[in-house]
């Protein structure tokens, strides 16, 4: 298994109240690819992003948010779920970010108050979301 790489600083957003946490998902020919291509949290007023590319966990910060958007070259789609208001994460407290490397890739666990948790992963190079 490959060692963890993080690019990016992994914004300091534990012990503050999730105002979004969005998805946005990759779909080809009506078929979504992945659930995951990047997760967008807001804590704070801020926005945060999280993204995989070959294992490597990426994080950037932006004061602007998501947009989802259609790739006529690819004729691919790029869809915002709400993760947040779907699982009921959505002002919550953040407890705890847990970044692990995995055989294939890493993941992203974001484990909130009252035992709620969202994972990010990327495996073999396709990001996904689970509760």
């Amino acid at each position: 298994m490959d060692p963890l790489e993080v690019n990016g600083e992994q914004p300091r957003i534990e012990g503050l109240q999730c105002e979004e946490l969005l998805a946005l998902e990759f779909w080809h020919a009506g078929e979504l690819h992945e659930s995951a291509n990047q997760v967008y949290l807001k804590f704070a007023g801020r926005w945060h992003r999280l993204y995989f590319d070959c294992g490597i966990v990426f994080w950037r910060s932006n004061q602007e948010g998501p947009g989802g958007y259609y790739a006529e070259e690819t004729q691919s789609e790029f869809k915002l779920r709400d993760l947040g208001g779907c699982h009921s994460v959505r002002g919550t407290i953040l407890e705890e970010i847990r970044t692990a490397a995995m055989p294939g890739g890493s993941k992203v666990e974001l484990l909130f108050q009252g035992g709620k948790s969202v994972v990010v992963s990327c495996i073999d190079d396709r990001s996904e979301v689970a509760w």
